[in-house]
């Protein structure tokens, strides 16, 4: 797949400026370039210069790729290092953000069967530390009304079934939520910490809605162990964050929203 037009004039405008951010003692050389991977909004490559390598990623022209770019941006810029890759370079009039390179395993690869609670706990803690330094604003309503405004991805009857309990559990709160879960954005580090990548979609949602939609990918890979995931997360969580998750038993909540959404068939990978 050949790299949109968009991105290869930010990377040749930007070259050498990248070389600058990337370069250590005696790096020398041409930028070595890989595609990862190219959506909506942005395209994602590998840099390689000397011994060094770097993640760029460059946002497409138009209006909803330069709120993807500003949410990007703002996340990396506060969140802490060790939990998102470093900024290495910002070209905002190409919209392109040079990160620093995560040496590890995306969670997709490294979940199994033998570790699921494991790194579903982890990824908890994660959710429960981002909690923990994200903005917050109070929000009125309960957890039924709020899943029955999204026109899609939520079944009606089994929201119809579950209403009596998930009305019976208030918003309360809404928070910065990560809100793209996917296994593959996640990377256990060679350090050992767990790092976050891709932010274009974070926006503010119910405390809590980060584990819910990290249930739903997990239910996908493991769709019989739905009671595991849903405890393990939201153990995690209690782990990672000074905040309390809305009412008691939380894992409820997600095990209701994770079953009232598509089935595991029919969702897409990640």
């Amino acid at each position: 797949m050949p790299i949109p037009d968009y991105a290869e004039q930010a990377l040749r405008r930007h070259a050498a400026a990248i070389a600058r951010a990337m370069a250590q003692d005696g790096d020398d050389g041409d930028l070595h370039i890989e595609m990862l991977k190219s959506g909506r909004t942005s395209t994602v490559l590998k840099v390689d210069h000397g011994a060094r390598s770097a993640i760029a990623k460059v946002f497409g022209p138009d209006r909803m790729a330069w709120d993807a770019y500003v949410r990007e941006r703002g996340a990396l810029d506060w969140l802490p290092a060790d939990m998102v890759p470093g900024l290495l370079l910002v070209a905002e009039a190409q919209r392109l953000l040079l990160m620093s390179f995560i040496d590890g395993d995306c969670l997709d690869v490294a979940l199994n069967g033998d570790t699921l609670i494991r790194h579903a706990e982890f990824l908890g803690q994660w959710f429960g530390r981002l909690s923990d330094i994200s903005p917050t604003r109070p929000a009125a309503g309960n957890w039924h009304d709020y899943v029955m405004n999204y026109d899609e991805g939520f079944d009606r009857q089994a929201l119809g079934e579950y209403a009596p309990i998930l009305r019976a559990r208030a918003v309360g709160t809404l928070t910065l939520a990560h809100n793209d879960n996917a296994m593959d954005n996640f990377i256990l580090g060679r350090d050992r910490r767990l790092y976050g990548v891709d932010f274009s979609q974070c926006r503010m949602k119910p405390l809590g809605w980060d584990l819910i939609t990290a249930a739903q990918a997990l239910f996908r890979r493991f769709p019989g162990d739905l009671p595991l995931i849903a405890g393990s997360l939201v153990r995690g969580y209690a782990l990672g964050s000074r905040k309390d998750l809305p009412g008691p038993d939380f894992a409820e909540v997600v095990t209701l929203l994770v079953l009232a959404g598509p089935a595991p068939a029919d969702q897409g990978a990640g």
